[in-house]
């Protein structure tokens, strides 16, 4: 990682953070930001809840958020760092839905928001979890929901992990879902096409 990024104080290096997602199209020939995701499918009482994002980067984007922006060199991350990245590498993925795009019934459903925030080190690996409320009644006919984790402009490559999804789900309700490249939807100038989930589910009779 270059070292150039020392010359910056703490604002500035958030600036720096925040731009890793927002470079202009010419700029980003290849991903400079891996992620390895995870999602867990979560259902309440009422039928579909949302969806819990468990997101490792790479060690590289890792050094960046520690020495660069909290200024610690020892990996020795505390609780009251995680306020700092959720701020300054975390909140503005808002403008992007957090790189996530669902359906419901095949109609867009726009992630305005997301819970439950948390940052912490797997190793030397900066890890990021939080929650996607998406609430949809549970009926007595099929309902299908769809999501869909990538950024569009490949600058962050998000990859899926081992085991990528997994299910939370109550008794009452009868729960398909599968996961497969979406060859209808393409991005990064038509070349790459989003690995897309869809449950589907009801009420058991």
């Amino acid at each position: 990682m270059p070292r150039f990024f020392k010359l910056y104080n703490k604002a500035a290096a958030g600036l720096v953070i925040a731009c890793l997602f927002l470079l202009p199209p010419q700029v980003r020939a290849h991903p400079h930001v891996f992620v390895e995701n995870k999602i867990e499918i979560v259902f309440d009482e009422a039928g579909l809840a949302g969806f819990q994002s468990t997101w490792v980067f790479d060690e590289m984007f890792t050094i960046v958020i520690l020495e660069d922006m909290l200024e610690i060199s020892d990996y020795a991350m505390m609780p009251e760092h995680v306020p700092m990245i959720k701020e300054q590498a975390f909140d503005h993925l808002k403008e992007h839905g957090y790189f996530t795009e669902i359906t419901i019934n095949r109609k867009p459903f726009k992630v305005q928001f997301v819970k439950d925030f948390n940052a912490s080190l797997d190793g030397e690996k900066l890890v990021y979890e939080f929650f996607i409320p998406c609430h949809v009644k549970a009926i007595a006919g099929w309902k299908t929901v769809t999501i869909a984790q990538y950024d569009p402009t490949f600058y962050s490559a998000l990859t899926f992990a081992e085991d990528p999804i997994s299910l939370t789900k109550k008794e009452q309700f009868q729960v398909e879902h599968k996961t497969e490249v979406n060859q209808d939807k393409s991005y990064y100038f038509g070349m790459l096409h989003p690995w897309e989930t869809e449950i589907r589910f009801k009420l058991k009779e």
